[in-house]
């Protein structure tokens, strides 16, 4: 007879692992009961309902990183700051839960409604409402530009999910080996604090026209980059030397002037 902890930390992976493939609402007790090589009598004496077997595997994670953000973002300390560390928080999520983006994103097509109603009963909303109301303070002061909250949402979490949804292109095409990948989304971090920070920070015009400036010579320097090898071009320079199509730079650098 197998260990009690042995079974209940199958049934966790095998509801995980169906959850991602058939979604929450298309999973029922029974497709977990089959999959682990349980009756679904022994399975309700571990998790007497699916809600409980989400909470098991997603709710935790949830309940444990939204708090960690929202004691981060009301700190005293400057607002860069804050961003770095919730970053930070989001980055060491995703590369722990590797299949959380595409849960996330399979649920929100699948059934939007039910991760909403799971927000509230783990109290993950109210959470939510303070991060949004410490933005909104911060606007208000002049601290940030007032940038509408659904904007700073959608920038922040596409540049953060994406490559986790990509990462077997991105692997395939742009890294020697799978084991880069957590060295490349370090990489990618400092990319979206500075796309972040390009959103929300206040600039004076002279600022922005000198930012304007540097990146129209970095583009350009790196777009030259030849003979550099693999392991000395940043990410962003690969993707300029594959592109062959010169227009579409001219345009780049016009529109940056």
């Amino acid at each position: 007879m197998k260990p009690a902890g042995n079974i209940e930390q199958n049934v966790i992976a095998c509801a995980h692992r169906l959850f991602i493939e058939k979604g929450y609402v298309n999973t029922s007790m029974s497709d977990i009961a089959a999959a682990v090589g349980i009756t679904r009598p022994a399975l309700h004496y571990y998790f007497r309902t699916k809600e409980r077997l989400f909470r098991a595997i997603y709710g935790d994670i949830l309940q444990e990183v939204i708090p960690r953000i929202h004691d981060i973002l009301i700190r005293d300390i400057p607002f860069m700051e804050r961003l770095d560390r919730i970053i930070d928080e989001y980055v060491a999520l995703f590369l722990n839960n590797p299949d959380l983006p595409y849960f996330m994103i399979g649920e929100i097509q699948r059934d939007v409604n039910h991760l909403i109603e799971a927000a509230r009963e783990l109290k993950i909303d109210k959470y939510i409402l303070d991060i949004q109301n410490a933005l909104k303070t911060a606007m208000r002061e002049g601290i940030l530009r007032p940038v509408p909250s659904r904007i700073v949402f959608l920038t922040l979490y596409s540049q953060l999910t994406f490559p986790f949804l990509m990462k077997n292109l991105v692997t395939t095409l742009l890294l020697e080996d799978k084991e880069q990948f957590s060295v490349f989304i370090r990489e990618w971090k400092r990319n979206v604090l500075s796309q972040m920070a390009c959103l929300l920070c206040p600039q004076d015009q002279s600022a922005r026209r000198g930012k304007r400036r540097r990146c129209r010579r970095m583009i350009r320097h790196r777009y030259s980059c030849e003979q550099a090898d693999r392991e000395s071009v940043p990410f962003d320079s690969m993707f300029f030397r594959v592109c062959e199509d010169t227009s579409c730079l001219r345009f780049i650098l016009r529109f940056l002037d």
